[in-house]
């Protein structure tokens, strides 16, 4: 017999109520279609969650919207993302071989990816910056 599980809705839960008790925390729900989690998690009416289609692209572009009000948002382009995704990847297949939820391995992924943002910022930066 499956068992649900419900990791993601209980995590939710506990980034609101530090968001409420703290105000210093943000949480964003991402969801791949308009209107379920209004089905399926009805406490959050009238928050809009991001939608992204269930494709990498869509998540790609749903971050972008996630991280605009930041004036020198280093990623500004999907493939951007994209980038530092590929980037990360490569990282985490060549040099984690234990679980990358372990807090060496996220912070050996974190640090990568800040490399990588920053490699691709510079490559990349417009000339009115």
């Amino acid at each position: 017999m499956r068992v649900p599980r419900f990791n993601m809705p209980f995590e939710l839960g506990l980034s609101v109520a530090v968001h409420q008790q703290s105000g210093k925390h943000e949480w964003r729900v991402f969801e791949t279609k308009p209107y379920r989690l209004d089905q399926s998690l009805s406490d959050l009416k009238g928050y809009d969650p991001f939608i992204y289609a269930g494709t990498l692209d869509g998540l790609f572009s749903a971050l972008l919207d996630v991280f605009t009000h930041l004036r020198k948002a280093p990623l500004r382009r999907p493939e951007d993302f994209r980038y530092v995704y590929e980037k990360v990847r490569l990282f985490a297949r060549g040099k984690l071989n234990d679980d990358v939820f372990r807090p060496n391995s996220f912070s050996s992924l974190v640090a990568a990816a800040a490399t990588a943002a920053t490699q691709r910022f510079a490559r990349h930066r417009p000339a009115s910056d």
